[in-house]
């Protein structure tokens, strides 16, 4: 079976979505749907269940998992070891980020990467939360922009303390310039979907606030949406706040202040890689410049 086939089974199950999938890879939605099928059709068993909660693994797929990842990421480092060994123009960096992230941050990054570093490719992908520590260790991506965990096989490197906001509709009563978290008490409250609850949990938990918390499957920009038509509130950050133009709610800081912490994943032993090493420090001087002009 062909790598890149390997390869969309771990991106439509981390996406959680054939549309999702087929926007990360380029491809149309049938064309990802007609793959997947293919494949099944090729091993002869399903890998995917689908239905209303999204696309996720049968028994049998999540037992091929973990080979699938394996095969996937000893074929990237391959590809990698050949360019850098043959003098190539073509290593390739893998890189996950959160679409905020990814939206606000990469794209200056990547032009500063490109002056000194004109001839390495840099392919990114879509990462939740644990989807992308996931990839980092299994050597599927070699840098992921996210929010810090708990994890003590990954290296973590600190970029910056993104502010987290409380999401009010534009007519909540409140005139102040900042939300108490424990406002939150009881009130129904949005959790944003693919691991954001994890940064919100902790300031709630380290508050003893209680909300009635909705769980939801949707996009940030979706939450967004759904705040402003009453149907709850929620906590976002401030960098995913940047990422729209969003109409129908309003925006305050947390009281105490209370921040999710952004960096750079990787395994320790990719830092000898000088490409990825540059990357990281033009990432440091990007934030370093982005947030000092704000003070």
């Amino acid at each position: 079976m062909e790598l890149k086939k390997l390869a969309a089974i771990l991106t439509v199950v981390d996406a959680g979505s054939f549309s999702k999938a087929a926007e990360q890879l380029n491809y149309t939605q049938s064309g990802i749907t007609h793959m997947m099928n293919s494949i099944e059709k090729e091993i002869g068993f399903k890998l995917l269940i689908r239905d209303f909660r999204g696309i996720r693994l049968t028994h049998e797929g999540e037992r091929l998992l973990p080979i699938i990842k394996d095969i996937v990421a000893t074929g990237n480092r391959f590809d990698q070891e050949i360019a850098e060994i043959a003098g190539t123009k073509k290593l390739t960096l893998f890189i996950g980020a959160y679409s905020s992230i990814a939206l606000i941050w990469l794209p200056e990054i990547t032009r500063r990467f490109h002056k000194i570093h004109p001839d390495v490719n840099l392919e990114f992908s879509h990462c939740t939360v644990a989807g992308m520590f996931e990839a980092v260790k299994n050597g599927e991506i070699d840098l992921g922009f996210g929010s810090r965990q708990d994890d003590p096989d990954v290296h973590w490197i600190d970029l910056h303390n993104d502010p987290l906001l409380a999401i009010l509709p534009k007519d909540y009563p409140m005139n102040d310039s900042a939300f108490p978290v424990t406002k939150f008490d009881g009130k129904e409250f949005l959790m944003p979907a693919y691991g954001f609850d994890k940064d919100i949990l902790r300031v709630l938990n380290k508050n003893n606030v209680k909300p009635a918390i909705k769980s939801t499957l949707v996009d940030d920009s979706v939450v967004i949406s759904m705040v402003g038509c009453g149907l709850g509130i929620s906590i976002l950050s401030e960098l995913v706040m940047e990422t729209g133009n969003f109409i129908g709610v309003k925006a305050l800081p947390l009281e105490p202040a209370s921040y999710r912490i952004l960096g750079v994943a990787l395994k320790k032993d990719r830092l000898k890689n000088r490409y990825i090493k540059d990357f990281i420090n033009i990432s440091q001087q990007y934030v370093l410049d982005a947030y000092s002009a704000e003070k």
